[in-house]
């Protein structure tokens, strides 16, 4: 990659190169230009397996000034050659890498535990400078649950994390990555890789670690529950297999993203390959087929998207005092004018009119009753059944049963429910009796 314009400040040309190379994992020369002499000056990054110095040097013509190292360069051209420096090295990569040798490498030091930093560790390795290119400065990795995860600065745009082990503790800071604090979940292993070093501040000095990259390797849930509208877009660029979830009772709503595939619960089911990201728009409308897309698909990410404004399981299912009760009333009239009469059993039992219609629904199927124009009518000759046979009662057990799963369960009891889903948790060993 090759940027130049004017007026950019040579000064932060390096660190610019660096995040290029950070992002797009791509070699990455940045430039600015002085028309008025008609030059290029800047700064260049490379990746481990591309030799920038070397291959510069391949054509030293173009530069009028060069210097560095095989991962970095300082160059003064002529504009004209900015264009010419770009096809040669795009030549050059296009000869030698192979699409496996576009990434970075951070070499790793030692791993570390939060007891074995200290001010005494961090003077000790300070001993070891000057460091630079044939003496770089030790890079550790450690690898917890942070305690908490922040973002920093006006905009945003830095990252702050707690690790507490016992009595011992670590900030971490990374400078630049505000942007990834909407990828660690709550119960995230985080495993970062950084330079120590002493933070002052009023007076207090404590050990921090400067964060140069960060990995969490395990799936992931993010909890979105109850927000009436999901913007997801954020998260899309961070893997390439996405797809949304959605009852199709529901119907598809403008909270989609275009790019994203769409496909609803049933569609679901004949999916056979691995997703990495899955964002569950409604709630699925029957629960053990949703395990089976869960296990099929192994997510990476899940982002439970659930919102209900009439919920199930907060309305309450009647109890069966409340069939008989409702019954009662019907077999002594023999006949009720729902309309007329609604707001009297309401007032006198406490119901509510969701759960008075439900009863007379459920009546109604198992033909209990029969209601024509909101007139009831009792069956003077009933069959003997029971509440469980009618369809409706059952849909209805069901859908507290999914809202009590999924919506209203803790995130804890949610993430151990997906762990269960996909086989990841432990199961009990059998006790070994005799040897056998």
């Amino acid at each position: 990659m090759v940027v130049a314009k004017q007026g950019w400040n040579e000064g932060v040309l390096g660190i610019v190169a660096s995040r290029l190379v950070r992002k797009y994992d791509r070699p990455a020369i940045v430039l600015a230009i002085n028309e008025e002499n008609g030059t290029a000056k800047g700064s260049a990054r490379s990746i481990p397996a591309f030799d920038l110095f070397q291959s510069c040097m391949s054509f030293k013509e173009v530069f009028t000034h060069f210097g560095g190292h095989a991962q970095a360069a300082g160059m003064t051209l002529p504009l004209e050659n900015v264009e010419i420096l770009e096809d040669k090295l795009d030549h050059i990569i296009g000869q030698e890498l192979t699409k496996e040798d576009f990434k970075q490498e951070i070499q790793i030091s030692k791993s570390l535990k939060l007891s074995d930093i200290s001010e005494a560790l961090i003077d000790e390795i300070s001993q070891l400078a000057p460091f630079g290119m044939k003496n770089p400065k030790p890079k550790f990795h450690i690898a917890y649950r942070p305690n908490d995860v922040r973002q920093l600065g006006n905009q945003k745009k830095h990252l702050k994390l707690l690790f507490k082990d016992q009595q011992y503790s670590l900030e971490g800071i990374g400078f630049g990555m505000g942007e990834l604090y909407s990828f660690i979940s709550p119960q995230a292993t985080v495993a970062i890789v950084g330079e120590l070093s002493i933070n002052e501040w009023n007076g207090m000095r404590k050990p921090q670690i400067v964060i140069e990259d960060l990995k969490i390797d395990h799936w992931q849930l993010f909890d979105h529950r109850g927000k009436k509208h999901t913007d997801v877009t954020n998260y899309l660029h961070q893997f390439k297999k996405h797809m949304i979830l959605y009852d199709d009772k529901n119907g598809a709503t403008n909270t989609f993203p275009e790019q994203v595939r769409k496909v609803t619960y049933r569609e679901a089911m004949n999916v056979q390959e691995e997703i990495e990201v899955i964002y569950l728009f409604d709630l699925p409308p029957d629960i053990e087929e949703f395990k089976m897309v869960i296990q099929k698909t192994k997510p990476v990410s899940i982002h439970a998207c659930f919102y209900t404004e009439n919920s199930a399981y907060m309305s309450s299912l009647p109890t069966r005092d409340d069939f008989k009760l409702l019954y009662s009333l019907i077999w002594k009239r023999k006949e009720l004018d729902i309309r007329k009469e609604l707001h009297a059993i309401l007032n006198a039992r406490g119901w509510t009119e969701d759960k008075v219609r439900f009863m007379l629904e459920v009546f109604s199927e198992l033909e209990f009753v029969t209601i024509n124009d909101s007139i009831i009518h009792v069956n003077n000759t009933p069959q003997k059944k029971d509440l469980m046979e009618a369809s409706i009662y059952q849909h209805k057990l069901k859908q507290i049963e999914i809202e009590k799963t999924l919506y209203y369960a803790t995130y804890d009891e949610l993430v151990k429910w997906f762990q269960e889903c996909m086989g990841l948790l432990d199961k009990p060993k059998e006790e070994v009796t005799h040897g056998l």
